[in-house]
């Protein structure tokens, strides 16, 4: 027994819990049980309206599942093996690999699922269904080791669900947590839910500015369509003084923790025109840089795109952390002559139309999809008033500057979640 405050301790298979809690596994506290497909060839068993609800591993996002892309009927029911489970019933995905297996989600509505799924229908008197949900979530990283020592495939069984431990508070904490938790993931999901609205508001000024502008009321057609009468369509290699793709070094030439110029790759790039360079960072010298990698010499306001894919169109401007960048040979560098804006560039590039003609014209092997320069040089251009490109990227950016503080907001609330888990699932805070 170990005290630590005014807590007593005692030590488990997985660590020290208080010394009023109890350590088991999931069967000793709950039945199991798992669903099946209805053969897809029988339309009578599938319908969109009515019906139930039929749950499939996609389906399962660690939180309640109301409703599902897919329904069953009763036919389905009555000449199956699939069964409905009730409400409260956690479920637990076995089958899809690493990035699959694990995942959750709680039953709020009566439904059936499909054979990847395991179903956990748990006692109540001894267990509440959010703290076990809470509890496999953030004991999620134990399917990987179960997973991997067991078989050759990366995925679980029934009765490795079964056999998982759960440490039990008693049960008023245990509500507690929870509620607690649950509290914390309302608000994770409101903040997500206005970010992800900000996002539909931001494609629709794209359309709306990149093509008709501010205040025009004469339109006409052009090679990207309807824009207003005043403005012209220009190709990027009219309006751009650079476009060349970078270098790729040899692995001895990159560093990941030192060096004197970053070295930007595919992973750094992203869909908003932001940079994460966070995301593996590289590094070459200056000497590399400057003889072997000229060609790939990048500068703050470069705008990047990734001409190898899938996916296509990751669209980066360069910021000014560094005076000086390089890319590796999958991506390619505008550099915008003085009449075009630089972020203007990048929104367009973003758009919707934009991917479309790359995708289009892309040469496609049976893993990969390419840009060539040439094709970046062809690519047509809406081409308003320095002025008016200004005011554009303005109102443009007033909707990224709420992402970026509601992402801020998401990251700091995520964080309190993690810190949050830790003390309460381990006791070290008790409620």
């Amino acid at each position: 027994m170990v005290q630590e405050g005014n807590i007593k301790f005692k030590q488990t298979k997985i660590g020290k819990i208080p010394e009023d809690w109890s350590f088991t596994n999931i069967g000793s506290v709950a039945a199991l049980s798992s669903g099946s497909t209805p053969l897809r060839s029988n339309p009578s068993y599938f319908c969109t309206i009515g019906g139930y609800a039929w749950v499939k591993t996609m389906n399962l996002t660690g939180s309640n599942v109301y409703e599902t892309d897919e329904r069953i009927t009763d036919l389905a029911l009555n000449q199956t093996s699939c069964r409905l489970n009730p409400p409260e019933t956690i479920m637990v995905a076995m089958y899809g690999g690493f990035n699959q297996i694990g995942r959750t989600g709680i039953l709020k509505v009566e439904a059936a699922t499909n054979q990847a799924i395991c179903c956990i229908d748990v006692d109540k008197n001894k267990l509440n269904p959010d703290y076990c949900n809470i509890w496999l979530i953030a004991n999620r990283w134990r399917w990987k080791n179960i997973a991997a020592s067991s078989r050759k495939d990366p995925n679980i069984t029934k009765e490795d669900v079964r056999a998982f431990p759960i440490v039990l508070p008693p049960l008023p904490e245990q509500k507690k947590i929870a509620a607690i938790l649950s509290s914390v993931d309302e608000a994770i999901a409101k903040t997500q839910a206005v970010i992800d609205q900000t996002h539909k508001v931001k494609q629709g000024l794209l359309q709306q500015l990149l093509t008709r502008g501010i205040g025009h009321t004469k339109f006409k057609d052009s090679a990207i369509g309807k824009i207003p009468e005043v403005w012209d369509v220009a190709t990027a290699g009219q309006v751009c003084n650079l476009i060349t793709k970078g270098t790729t070094p040899r692995n001895n030439q990159l560093s990941k923790e030192f060096g004197d110029i970053p070295y930007i790759r595919v992973q750094n790039l992203t869909f908003d025109g932001k940079l994460n360079f966070s995301a593996s960072p590289a590094f070459i010298s200056s000497k590399i840089h400057l003889s072997e990698l000229k060609r790939s010499r990048t500068f703050p306001g470069d705008v990047l795109i990734n001409i190898v894919g899938p996916p296509l169109g990751k669209i980066s401007v360069v910021p000014l952390d560094y005076a000086e960048w390089n890319i590796n040979q999958a991506i390619a560098i505008f550099r915008p002559s003085s009449c075009y804006d630089t972020k203007f560039l990048a929104y367009w590039l973003q758009t919707p139309q934009v991917l479309d003609w790359f995708f289009c014209r892309s040469k496609k092997t049976t893993s990969q999809q390419n840009l060539t320069l040439q094709l970046c040089s062809e690519l047509p251009l809406p081409l308003p008033s320095l002025s008016e490109q200004i005011e554009i990227v303005k109102r443009l950016e007033s909707a990224d500057f709420q992402i970026d503080a509601e992402n801020k907001a998401l990251l700091a609330l995520n964080s309190t979640k993690r810190g949050l888990m830790q003390d309460l699932l381990t006791g070290r805070v008790r409620v």
